[in-house]
């Protein structure tokens, strides 16, 4: 795969793809802490949601907590009316 430009996305293969290319060390190193998306119909709103919330705590115009808060209030929200 690595020598057609193409990179596993199974952790176990990635650092001997990345010894055969250097190039896909950084992202043999992502995997180790990368998760998949929700499974769920919602993940873009919820997705949506989590940056619209959380990039003001980021920038310390709110606090964490409140973020969050709010967040899960609204995809608590979201989640209820799509059972």
């Amino acid at each position: 795969m690595a020598k057609v430009g193409q990179m596993t996305v199974k952790p176990e293969f990635a650092d001997a793809q990345a010894k055969i290319d250097p190039y896909f060390q950084t992202f043999s190193d992502q995997l180790e802490t990368a998760r998949a998306r929700l499974p769920i119909p919602q993940a873009g709103e919820v997705d949506a949601i989590l940056s619209t919330e959380l990039v003001p705590a980021f920038e310390g115009k709110v606090g964490v907590k409140e973020a969050l808060s709010s967040a899960a209030k609204q995809i608590d929200a979201l989640l209820a009316e799509n059972k």
